[in-house]
């Protein structure tokens, strides 16, 4: 069964990463931080809804939950960059970077800070997959404790929201931080 849900979760992960969403027009007349809160607002909103299932029927939300969450916070980063005048600096590789941070790409140097200026080497497709199995992996482990939170249906769907606010406002600061920097693409 877990080697199911890493297999799915990778294929999501490489759905995504592949069709990158264009930043909305709307979402050039809106400043960065009102653009994090109202993602915010809808991921914990969605991901509370999602997770109100209690039991057995919880577990079938969980993926459903982190594909939505993460095509809101995609269009995040897309309106971010757009905002700051760099889409076409907005690539998978600096998606995957706002979405999970500098851990996910420390091993393969990918993304770089140095000083006020990041480089983004591009990937090739072979350590893109590769980089997004071992992915998979860890998120399919992270899942556990939201299996249990789920179990504990109001109290469980206010901690999944919160956290859900949380991490969709941390991947809108990484990107403001990005895209606010000069960005080096190799």
């Amino acid at each position: 069964m877990p080697y199911k849900i890493n297999k799915k979760i990778n294929q999501v992960l490489l759905e995504l990463l592949t069709n990158l969403p264009a930043p909305r027009n709307a979402a050039l007349s809106e400043s960065t931080e009102t653009l994090i809160k109202t993602a915010a607002l809808k991921a914990a909103v969605i991901s509370g809804a999602l997770s109100l299932p209690a039991g057995a029927l919880a577990f079938l939300t969980l993926l459903p939950d982190l594909v939505v969450v993460w095509k809101i916070q995609a269009q995040l980063v897309a309106d971010i960059a757009a905002v700051n005048g760099k889409s076409k600096q907005f690539n998978r590789e600096t998606l995957l970077y706002c979405l999970f941070g500098q851990e996910a790409f420390a091993s393969e140097d990918l993304v770089v800070r140095i000083g006020q200026r990041f480089i983004v080497r591009r990937s090739s497709q072979k350590m893109f997959e590769n980089f997004l199995g071992k992915l998979g992996l860890r998120i399919g482990r992270s899942l556990l404790g939201e299996r249990i939170a789920r179990w504990i249906p109001l109290v469980g769907a206010a901690v999944i929201a919160r956290y859900s606010f949380n991490d969709t406002a941390k991947v809108g600061n990484t990107a403001r931080e990005l895209f606010s920097s000069e960005i080096e693409l190799k």
